[in-house]
């Protein structure tokens, strides 16, 4: 399992990913795909976003996904 820190809402947050998610998540703005955290099953669109250094877009932003 990868450990991935996203933004969710207004703090960084723990997850846990299969492998298959964290091949999804990639460097840079926009969306990357839906991941499910194994830790408690939920499942989160997820957005690349700048980290705030100049230039940089390394960071994540997950959104709670309500879909099926």
């Amino acid at each position: 399992m990868a450990v991935f820190t996203p933004i969710l809402g207004n703090r960084r947050v723990k997850m846990e990913l299969s492998k298959e998610d964290r091949e999804k998540i990639t460097r840079g703005l926009g969306f990357k795909g839906i991941v499910t955290n194994t830790l408690n099953g939920r499942k989160y669109k997820v957005y690349g976003k700048a980290c705030g250094l100049p230039g940089c877009q390394c960071d994540a932003l997950a959104v709670p996904y309500k879909g099926k």
